[in-house]
């Protein structure tokens, strides 16, 4: 399923703009990302990062960029302001979850670009979200869901 993006693994980013497979400019590859999401969905979250990874070399996440030590929270803060579009992994847990809707809060306070992909089939969408138009990937990145994702960050980047 995933054969054109496995083809780039280990290439230079920078090489694919323009490619047939990721149709996307100068400014996609250079935009930055935050992915919230619950802990649940980490496998999710690990694969959505690794496809993205292909043509975006700046997506930040919580697990795999605080330190010990740091101050995790205004960094989190710090990268949400930093970042040019906010991905928000809709599960029921994350619905729940008091830190994920803390991060949403940020981003809709600072007017990021809110890209609201749900994961989880059956997760109930709120009213203030549901006004967006939600990418649905239930359980997997499928091809049509990553390609939307693309979509809406090359048609929202930085110089849109």
């Amino acid at each position: 399923m995933f054969a054109n993006f496995d083809r780039f693994r280990g290439k230079n980013r920078y090489n694919m703009v323009g490619s047939p497979y990721l149709n996307m400019d100068q400014h996609a590859v250079m935009a930055r990302i935050f992915i919230s999401y619950s802990r649940i969905a980490r496998r999710l979250r690990r694969r959505l990062v690794d496809l993205l990874s292909f043509a975006y070399d700046d997506i930040w996440y919580d697990s795999a960029k605080l330190v010990g030590g740091d101050d995790w929270w205004a960094e989190i803060v710090r990268q949400i302001e930093a970042c040019d579009h906010f991905i928000f992994l809709i599960s029921r847990e994350s619905l729940e979850s008091e830190w994920c809707q803390k991060e949403l809060s940020e981003a809709r306070e600072r007017n990021k670009h809110i890209i609201p992909v749900r994961i989880r089939d059956g997760a109930q969408i709120p009213e203030d979200l549901a006004r967006l138009h939600v990418i649905d990937t239930f359980d997997s990145v499928r091809v049509e869901g990553l390609a939307r994702i693309f979509g809406a960050i090359t048609r929202n980047g930085p110089n849109a």
